[in-house]
């Protein structure tokens, strides 16, 4: 009898062990990172995250535009550590008359959903152009928004019998919290001796991950060159014999953006791309011209994040937030979300910060010029 009793003890410890064990297995398969496989064997591929629209402002900073001494058709947005930048250059990009030379920012500045700045004007005209030099006669200028800067390139030309060539300047404007424009030239291509300064130039920007590029395009005899600098004007990549011409996309929207030394640039439907370290464009196996699919419709906007972009596009009526992994191998279009508005937008805006794609648009609320805001948490991390 005793000898029975303690065979089932036994018995019964050896089960409760048993049982035990496997619970602490069952245990570490959920709470453990064990790998995902399907009937194959084969890793399963991680659930696609999708877009939503967390919150929708329907007028930031609680009035209209039309409180504000500017121009909104001119307007333009940026964001930096939580502040909004409400922004409008006014200029004239071909001027041939001294007399009408003029370029000014008016800024308006909300925080925590407040207007804190409205209409701080910053004239930077005689920063911008060359009013001190009375033979110059003729002044062209091409802007461009990155990221919280403005860039301006800017080019003179002289009275004839000055014998003076036309010198090609880019400037760089930033924006601090009270409203106040910064004005800092960056390049002078007159002090640049890499190239003949009576050669046909031409230069254009380019949105990267952590700063806005300067790509200088240059064209002697039947060789073309380009160069690409960085936001200060230091050089950092060269292309001999290739031009990345982005004047040919123009008036179509184009995407133009630097990820790990390959720049994408060109329609967003069939961009191509150019390996920096390789030094070529890159190519299909069978010898074709690659090309990538970076959005769905026309972009209007794009950001950069470290393993693709986030863009805003226009198709069929609808105007898109997207989400793009981008790499030399492929670029892979994600997910894609409408922005839920039955208004007429007129213009789009996106910016980034730890959490959310910050999505502007410019529309007619209540009959006056607006903005409106959506927050959308990000996929990409």
């Amino acid at each position: 009898m005793k000898n029975s009793i303690v065979a089932s003890l036994v018995i019964f410890i050896i089960l409760l062990v048993g049982g035990c064990g496997q619970e602490k297995k069952e245990e570490s398969k959920e709470q453990g990172s064990v790998e995902q496989v399907n009937e194959s064997g084969e890793p399963l591929e991680e659930e696609v995250k999708q877009f939503e629209v967390k919150e929708k402002i329907d007028q930031l900073g609680n009035e209209s535009l039309s409180g504000l001494p500017t121009d909104h058709l001119n307007t333009i947005v940026t964001e930096q550590d939580g502040y909004t930048y409400v922004i409008e250059p006014v200029f004239d990009n071909n001027v041939r008359d001294s007399s009408a030379l003029s370029f000014m920012f008016k800024v308006s500045v909300i925080k925590d959903g407040k207007w804190v700045v409205k209409g701080k004007t910053t004239d930077l005209t005689n920063e911008i152009y060359n009013t001190k030099d009375l033979n110059a006669k003729y002044w062209f200028s091409n802007t461009h928004l990155g990221g919280s800067n403005f860039f301006v390139q800017t080019n003179t030309t002289f009275e004839s019998n000055s014998n003076v060539d036309p010198i090609n300047q880019i400037h760089r404007i930033s924006f601090s919290q009270d409203g106040v424009a910064h004005y800092k030239k960056i390049f002078d291509e007159t002090n640049n001796e890499s190239y003949e300064t009576s050669k046909s130039i031409g230069y254009d920007f380019i949105d990267g991950l952590e700063q806005t590029y300067i790509i200088e395009s240059i064209s002697i005899d039947e060789e073309t060159k380009s160069r690409v600098m960085d936001k200060d004007g230091k050089l950092l990549y060269s292309i001999d014999n290739y031009a990345v011409d982005l004047g040919e996309y123009s008036g179509i929207p184009i995407i133009t953006t630097l990820h790990n030394d390959v720049l994408f640039f060109g329609r967003s439907s069939e961009a191509e791309a150019y390996d920096f370290k390789a030094k070529d464009l890159i190519w299909n196996e069978d010898g074709t011209e690659k090309s990538y699919n970076l959005a769905e419709g026309s972009v209007e906007a794009f950001t950069n994040v470290e393993n693709g972009i986030y863009t805003i596009s226009f198709e069929n009526g609808e105007y898109l937030v997207g989400y793009t992994i981008l790499n030399k191998k492929q670029a892979s279009i994600v997910s894609s979300i409408a922005l839920p508005s039955e208004l007429n937008i007129e213009k789009t805006f996106i910016s980034l910060n730890d959490e959310n794609v910050n999505v502007y648009t410019l529309v007619d609320y209540k009959g006056k010029a607006t903005l409106q805001k959506y927050i959308i948490p990000r996929i990409d991390m």
